[in-house]
């Protein structure tokens, strides 16, 4: 089986999990043949008091609960979470899921979904005239194949000095996060509360290739102006040769005010 979701979609997890469209009833005998196969394993809610208190068993998760099923994410960069659940109908996504039906979960079919990412001006999958859709085809034939990169992982470490600015505010220890900058548009990760040393994984950060991009780690001080902990500039490769991903290293330097070293993994992208 095979699972494939928007990184943004907010109605698998939200809307849908309120306005299921179904009873328990209508649910049992909709999976049984599935049941069937599991022994008709019970009902994690199935006792008096789960009844008593109508705690169901229906909820709508982002994946299924199958361990056999092939679980892709793909990332949007649609402005709402309900615009990338529109964009996952589009006519892109519906050319490259019967691709996939018809060639079957084969590694490579499924590494270039997990590659995919949905452009903020995806379609909804209604009919749109053959011109404009010829000419989208035009305009992004080479992004089809590499328009960019996603950071993948992100380790970092503060430099004491980092620390010491800090405490001469009188704050606490260090709340860093990463910050990427691209054609004034700006990217965060996540803050990290207290820490000197930190990672994030998986991230949904998105640049384009051959464009001048910007790295910098920030202390977020809350209500107070945040701190630079030094930034630098790259080129993100215009190539991503066999898929694979590229790698960009940080040192201190104290005389640059560069207060963290680290690295950081990008995996090529496309649309």
């Amino acid at each position: 089986m095979i699972c494939i979701v928007a990184d943004q979609d907010s109605v698998v997890e939200v809307w849908a999990d309120v306005f299921l469209g179904l009873d328990e009833n209508e649910a049992l005998r909709l999976s049984t043949d599935w049941r069937k196969t599991l022994n008709h394993p019970r009902l994690q809610n199935d006792g008096l008091e789960d009844r008593f208190f109508d705690r169901g068993n229906l909820l709508a998760e982002r994946y299924l609960s199958i361990t056999t099923a092939h679980k892709i994410k793909f990332w949007s960069q649609a402005t709402s979470g309900i615009k990338a659940h529109a964009d996952s109908h589009s006519r892109r996504m519906g050319s490259l899921v019967g691709d996939l039906i018809r060639r079957g979960p084969k590694k490579d079919a499924i590494a270039f979904l997990n590659s995919l990412v949905q452009p903020p001006e995806a379609d909804d999958g209604g009919p749109v005239p053959e011109s404009e859709h010829l000419a989208w085809q035009r305009r992004n034939a080479v992004d089809c194949v590499h328009m960019g990169w996603r950071l993948s992982s992100a380790d970092i470490k503060l430099h004491s000095r980092a620390l010491e600015l800090e405490r001469a505010k009188g704050f606490g220890d260090p709340d860093p996060y990463l910050c990427i900058e691209q054609q004034g548009a700006y990217q965060e990760t996540p803050t990290r509360s207290g820490v000197m040393k930190t990672d994030w994984q998986d991230t949904d950060i998105i640049v384009r290739k051959m464009e001048q991009t910007t790295v910098s780690v920030r202390d977020d001080n809350g209500l107070f102006e945040e701190r630079d902990l030094g930034g630098e500039w790259f080129w993100p490769p215009g190539y991503a040769r066999n898929s694979q991903s590229t790698r960009k290293s940080y040192k201190v330097d104290l005389d640059e005010e560069f207060l963290w070293e680290g690295v950081l993994d990008w995996v090529p992208v496309h649309y």
